[in-house]
């Protein structure tokens, strides 16, 4: 650290210093336990508050900032710390818009915003800020409770319900406990059954579970329970982590239109103790606004959306490959009507070095087709190293490469048009280009 003049008048320990120098002799572990200066050596540990109490405390926080040779940083409003997603991306989400929201404070529930039903000796309470749903060990015990508003959930657009949910005894057996979304004959929900957790959706009366007990928490302790969901898909998280997703092919997966919060323990025959189930927290909220729609217009002066890949990036169109200057581009293309394989084939040149930029296919519908490229090394087709391959039934694509192979006369570069499925003539499309 270079020098650097002060003017410090009656600070405990030093006085009228002019310069002040770092000894790393008198560092350790990497903190500053000293300050040499020309009037002489200071107090080991600096007066909390003096300015060489603030030099010390700025040069740990360096020390602790780069301790692992890595630069940590935060960035906060004051309140909040700006987080990253699983695969270390910023996370930008505005607000939720909360289209439910309740607590469980008092000693009962508000009977302006929830039904409740008991059978048996079944029980709901409220205790320190839970909701209590009890069973005792008899067969037909059963409490529930229900939010009187339904929630319409706006087509196409995201609605969450979100859930702090705490299971004393996870392993009881004939006793069912759910929590989620439901009305008469519809719903969503996760389902404690015998002590099997599983994920649920109910479409007129006839349910359907998936097994994800491999996610369920046994700590004993509250964890929040999320499900995601919009009229063609639904999405369900244990603590933020996704255990298991729905994606409808046609219609809506159950009636996200009329659905109610639905909380519910009962049991299906003798249990062995009493069960319950606690909730300090349940809500549903628009989550809409958490996707951003970029648009844009292209050169026709149409108004067109960016789109994003299966793993939530952005997809960018790169401009079609050319070959650079003083290089022979090379354009290999079939289109025509194909039975059964059919390969076109290109030797590369003696002492030449193809790089192939890019595979592009397309087929008309008929039980699906491929387009493969290879390299072939010996001209045999017996030894075929696959580069790339594309998969069509009445779709085109292509995909971007940066691959290079080198002639000596017999290697050669094969395009393969394949009708999957049967024989059937069908039109096939295929081009890969480079250069050399």
């Amino acid at each position: 650290m270079g020098s650097k003049g002060y003017f410090l008048n009656n600070e405990v320990g030093l006085r009228n210093v002019d310069e002040t120098r770092i000894d790393p002799a008198k560092e350790t572990n990497g903190h500053l336990e000293s300050l040499d200066t020309k009037t002489g050596e200071v107090q080991a540990t600096p007066t909390q508050h003096t300015l060489l109490g603030r030099l010390k405390d700025l040069w740990d926080k360096l020390v602790e900032l780069f301790n692992d040779g890595t630069a940590k940083i935060k960035l906060w409003d004051g309140n909040r710390i700006v987080e990253t997603s699983l695969a270390n991306e910023l996370m930008i989400k505005p607000p939720s818009q909360p289209l439910f929201v309740a607590h469980f404070k008092g000693t009962s529930l508000n009977a302006n915003i929830w039904d409740e039903a008991v059978l048996g000796s079944g029980t709901v309470s409220l205790s320190d800020g839970n909701l209590v749903l009890t069973t005792t060990t008899l067969d037909g015990d059963s409490a529930h409770v229900t939010n009187k508003q339904i929630l319409n959930q706006i087509f196409s657009k995201i609605n969450k319900f979100t859930s702090s949910i705490l299971i004393p005894d996870h392993t009881i057996a004939n006793n069912v406990r759910i929590w989620g979304l439901h009305n008469a004959t519809e719903g969503v929900y996760f389902k404690l059954d015998s002590g099997i957790l599983s994920v649920c959706l109910e479409k007129n009366s006839v349910v359907t579970c998936v097994n994800i007990d491999q996610y369920k928490p046994t700590d004993g302790n509250m964890h929040k329970y999320d499900i995601l969901y919009r009229d063609d898909l639904v999405y369900f998280y244990i603590d933020d982590i996704i255990v298991h997703n729905v994606v409808g092919v046609t219609g809506h997966l159950f009636n996200d239109e009329e659905v109610k919060v639905y909380l519910k323990n009962y049991n299906v025959g003798t249990t062995a103790v009493e069960s319950q189930l606690l909730c300090t927290g349940v809500g549903v909220f628009d989550e809409s606004s958490s996707g951003t729609r970029i648009m844009g217009e292209d050169d026709d002066g149409a108004i067109k959306y960016v789109a994003v890949t299966q793993d939530g990036r952005l997809k960018v169109s790169q401009e079609p490959p050319s070959a650079p200057p003083e290089t022979t581009e090379v354009a290999i293309i079939e289109y025509n009507s194909i039975a059964g394989t059919v390969d076109t084939d290109w030797v590369i040149p003696t002492g030449k070095t193809i790089l192939i930029q890019r595979l592009a296919g397309g087929a008309e519908p008929a039980n699906g087709s491929s387009i493969e490229l290879y390299y072939d090394p010996d001209g045999t087709k017996t030894n075929l190293e696959i580069i790339d391959v594309i998969f069509s039934d009445g779709q085109s694509d292509q995909h971007v490469l940066n691959a290079t192979y080198t002639g000596d006369g017999v290697a050669q570069i094969v395009l393969r048009r394949t009708g999957l499925a049967n024989s059937s003539a069908r039109l096939v499309f295929g081009r890969w280009e480079g250069y050399y």
